[in-house]
C-alpha cells in the first residue's frame, strides 16, 4: 500500500492507520488478504513484477520494472503453450 500510493506512510502503523480509513468495514478483512496476496505475487519486494498488475493505472510506482526480454527462440514451459 506504500509502494501504490494507496497509503503512503514512513511506518508500518501509519500505513495501517490509513488504509483503516479508506477501506470500508465491510472489505477489511478482504482488503487484508488481497494486499498480501498482491505483495506476494505481484509487487514483490525486490522485483515488482508492474507488467502483470491489474492496478499499474492508479500505482504510484509505474513501470519502474519492465518485463523480462523474450529469449529468442524459447519454448514455452507448457504443452500448448502458455497457462
Amino acid at each position: 500500500a506504500n509502494r501504490t500510493g494507496l497509503a503512503p506512510g514512513k511506518t508500518p502503523l501509519e500505513v495501517e492507520q490509513k488504509l483503516l480509513r479508506l477501506v470500508p468495514k465491510a472489505f477489511l478483512q478482504d482488503a487484508h488478504h488481497w494486499l498480501i496476496l498482491h505483495g506476494r505475487y505481484v509487487c514483490l519486494a525486490r522485483k515488482p513484477r508492474c507488467w502483470e498488475c491489474p492496478i499499474q493505472d492508479l500505482c504510484d510506482y509505474g513501470e519502474k520494472s519492465p518485463p523480462p526480454k523474450a529469449l529468442p527462440n524459447s519454448t514455452p514451459a507448457w504443452p500448448g503453450g502458455e497457462v
